[in-house]
């Protein structure tokens, strides 16, 4: 833990100096627990692809989701030439979601990368951004868009 100043301001207008206690495991990423609701919407496997920013290529793209006993939500990557990789929820908030793989290898960057992306539930649609980036000082960011469709769609009956 560690101390920082902050301000407090008092019901009378006075403003004192406080000390606030700010947890630094707060701050850390990793996995994510999911309420029961969130995790039941995400599991299964969802199919689509990802399209590269700058270039416009699509590549399919293909998640499989599990929940694990601890409440984190943990996915399998398949993606077309490429080595199936593992991705974690690592944020969650309502149909909200934080995805972050562990280091693979890139075929469009010719090195190890970790992709992070950023998605929300549509019915049984997942769409997001994603950012790609080396594991070294070195090298290419790569950033785009991906949509994917559960497989067998849930709601296609409720709409």
């Amino acid at each position: 833990m560690r101390i920082t100043p902050g301000l407090v301001i008092g019901t009378a207008g006075i403003v004192a100096l406080a000390l606030v206690s700010v947890d630094a495991s707060a701050a850390t990423t990793g996995p994510s627990r999911m309420d029961a609701r969130a995790a039941v919407d995400l599991s299964g496997t969802w199919t689509g692809y990802r399209t590269n920013a700058a270039t416009g290529e699509r590549q399919a793209l293909s998640i499989r989701w599990a929940q694990a006993p601890n409440g984190v939500v943990r996915g399998i990557v398949t993606a077309a030439n490429e080595r199936r990789y593992p991705v974690t929820v690592v944020w969650a908030a309502g149909t909200k979601f934080i995805l972050e793989s562990a280091p693979h290898e890139s075929p469009q960057l010719h090195e190890r990368v970790v992709t992070r992306t950023v998605a929300s539930l549509h019915g049984d649609q997942l769409r997001g951004a994603y950012e790609m980036r080396p594991t070294s000082y070195r090298g290419w960011t790569t950033t785009g868009h991906i949509l994917l469709n559960r497989e067998p769609p849930r709601y296609a009956d409720k709409f």
